[in-house]
């Protein structure tokens, strides 16, 4: 997978690279995907940075003045596709370095017309593989869309030396170890937390990306989806992490795997009239259907979670009742389906605008495990196809776990529409998640489909 497109990059996007074990070469990765998509950029750093390497085909403007520094850069977007900036070079350690521009400058490339996306090197890590942020640190201007933080998996079970860790001392304190001890993965995810969690330093509208680098030796690919794992689903330090990305960004694949916070929409609004009762309310295993659904998503930590109630409002809420999870009374439940895509689709995006697929599910498949839940959540990570879908022998079933690109379609949805219509548009971007046992894909329309399901 592109690193663009697990960034899920849609221009124009002015997008800060910070972080150690890799950050300058997803940068230029970034850049050389985006040019060979067609698009015009400009990169530029808020700090030191090296100058570029002979022979790479870009436009290089080094200039003192701000002023001047704009306006040339400006003129040369028009001629130029890659466009590079920075004030002009100084000596550090014997060797020539760019010395970086203001955030307000670097604010202002973003508002240059025409220019599809600013690449920013924020931070310094001098060639260590992990790093902690000083207090100054990273230098992202306020209208920064993405923020990337990079950590170079090689630095797992290295010991926490100046060797290996740039800013050691303040490594220790963020993860809670002393100097010299082997770095786990524990360690390396409360630093990241707390880095991606900053408020301070990265503006409040950024989307946030963690990016573990470095899996091109065997094990690393499973030792990056330890430091995911603690990040997503144990939630350290009480700070939401946004989303983390594994890969090698040097390599011809950069991305393996994209972590993003999963949601839920349960429909549980309508009236069930041709089963006779409500299907939502139906007892298995001890406790109301709508109450066992919520039970397999808690299990799989999808997160948040969005119930739907309509013609059995009460009775859904009663069942619901000490669960965590957000319930919203769709009054229009008579009008179709689709009125509860919408309400759930809305409140979902307003307790967590960074999910990137959500699972829109009815309260009718008792068979749906964690198990299954966990699978299609796997095949989105890998992919990022716009809708994932289980299915047996071909035979489409649900839940469907549909991507973030999809949304916005979704609220167009009229009447007794679903989520179907669309993916019979784009069949292409549909992945079909074959499973070797039907039972999961069990729906309840009537009474005998219950019976059957009672009986195993």
């Amino acid at each position: 997978m592109q690193l663009t497109r697990a960034l899920r990059f849609q221009g124009p996007q002015s997008i800060a690279f910070a972080g150690a074990g890799g950050k300058s070469t997803a940068l230029s990765t970034a850049a050389r995907e985006l040019l060979d998509a067609g698009y015009r950029i400009i990169s530029t750093t808020t700090v030191l940075m090296p100058p570029p390497v002979p022979g790479e085909e870009l436009e290089l403007i080094l200039e003192s003045d701000p002023v001047q520094l704009l306006a040339k850069a400006t003129a040369a977007t028009r001629v130029h596709r890659h466009v590079q900036v920075a004030l002009r070079p100084m000596l550090r350690g014997g060797l020539p370095r760019l010395q970086g521009i203001s955030l307000d400058l670097a604010a202002a490339l973003r508002e240059i017309p025409g220019v599809d996306a600013v690449l920013i090197k924020a931070d310094g890590a001098r060639g260590r593989f992990l790093k902690a942020p000083a207090e100054y640190e990273p230098a992202i201007p306020p209208n920064a869309d993405v923020v990337v933080v990079s950590a170079g998996l090689d630095g797992i079970g290295r010991p926490l030396t100046e060797k290996y860790v740039h800013r050691p001392e303040i490594f220790a304190r963020s993860a809670g170890m002393s100097f010299g001890e082997q770095i786990d993965p524990i360690h390396l995810a409360r630093v990241l937390m707390q880095a991606v969690g900053d408020a301070v330093k990265i503006p409040p509208h950024a989307r946030t990306y963690t990016l573990l680098n470095k899996t091109d030796l065997p094990g690393r690919l499973e030792i990056g989806k330890s430091v995911a794992r603690l990040m997503m689903h144990e939630r350290l330090e009480g700070l939401k992490p946004g989303a983390v990305i594994i890969g090698s960004v040097a390599s011809s694949d950069p991305i393996k795997e994209v972590w993003e916070p999963v949601g839920a929409v349960v429909l549980a609004a309508g009236a069930a009239s041709r089963f006779g009762e409500a299907k939502q309310l139906l007892q298995w295993e001890g406790k109301p259907l709508v109450a066992h659904i919520v039970e397999q998503l808690l299990a799989s930590r999808i997160d948040p979670i969005v119930v739907v109630s309509g013609a059995y409002a009460d009775q859904v809420s009663q069942a619901l009742a000490g669960y965590p999870v957000h319930l919203v009374h769709n009054p229009l439940w008579a009008e179709g389906q689709s009125t509860s895509v919408r309400s759930g689709l809305a409140e979902l995006w307003s307790q967590n605008s960074n999910v990137g697929a959500a699972f829109f599910m009815m309260a009718d498949q008792p068979r749906v495990t964690p198990e299954l839940l966990d699978r299609l959540v796997y095949h989105h990570q890998e992919t990022l196809a716009s809708a994932v879908i289980p299915g047996f022998q071909g035979r489409r079933g649900s839940p469907a776990l549909v991507d973030r690109r999809l949304f916005d379609r979704m609220l167009l949805l009229e009447g007794d529409e679903g989520a179907r219509q669309i993916f019979r548009q784009i069949p292409q971007e549909v992945e079909l998640l074959e499973l070797s046992d039907p039972r999961p894909l069990l729906d309840i329309d009537t009474p005998e489909d219950y019976n059957t399901a009672l009986r195993g």
